[in-house]
């Protein structure tokens, strides 16, 4: 089991961590309505679909799936995930950026966010994931509960736009994120979908995924 060695060595670490405040955040929205309608059609049923992310990407990718760890590091939350989390903001938090990789392109950025103080309990393996998905893991579990799914317009002025995407292009991106409870303690999950996922070599593979999800966005936007 993982234990801090104490929080003045965590306080130290968080020191050399840029601020999180300094950045704007998007503005997450429940996957409902007319916020929903706002996002292009190709991505809507993937933001609303309740399945495992991770089991759909392998889908569509025909297996060609990898996750790349870009870093696993302690930091303050973001104001909002701190909100959601129902934990402070000046908490850290351990966090844990990856791209998921189908047909050797990054298609999905995700950012897992995992209060401090619930990392003593079945959350903790979650810190020894290294490359495995972190979705395979969760729909395994039994005690696992989900709250409902908030999406979000990714601009270039936000701060998960810059962790999502690096370089000059100025793409719209669109994400979701919820909270998951394993045996009661709360982590966040951001989703973010990546241009690649949608360019012409893998619209077909996304394509076929999508349409078994399509009722469920018929359920979400009304």
């Amino acid at each position: 089991m993982y234990k801090p060695r104490s929080n003045r060595n965590i306080r130290v670490k968080m020191s050399a961590v840029f601020h999180p405040y300094r950045a704007q955040e998007a503005l997450w929205k429940q996957a409902t309505g007319f916020f929903l309608r706002r996002a292009p059609k190709r991505v809507r049923p993937w933001l609303v679909d309740q399945a495992s992310l991770t089991a759909r990407l392998i889908e569509a990718s025909e297996g060609d799936f990898s996750v790349r760890v870009d870093s696993c590091h302690w930091a303050r939350p973001l104001r909002s995930e701190a909100q959601v989390l129902g934990v402070s903001p000046n908490q850290p938090a351990y966090i844990r950026h990856v791209h998921l990789i189908c047909k050797g392109e990054p298609w999905v950025f995700a950012r897992t966010v995992i209060p401090l103080a619930h990392l003593y309990g079945p959350l903790n393996v979650l810190t020894r994931l290294g490359n495995k998905p972190l979705g395979a893991y969760l729909f395994s579990q039994a005690c696992l509960s989900r709250d409902p799914i908030e999406v979000a317009k990714i601009e270039s002025r936000h701060r998960l736009y810059r962790f999502a995407q690096k370089g000059e292009e100025k793409n719209e991106l669109w994400g979701r994120r919820s909270v998951f409870k394993l045996s009661g303690g709360p982590l966040l999950v951001n989703e973010i979908f990546l241009p690649a996922m949608f360019a012409p070599t893998s619209q077909k593979q996304a394509a076929s995924a999508t349409k078994q999800s399509s009722a469920r966005e018929k359920d979400h936007v009304c």
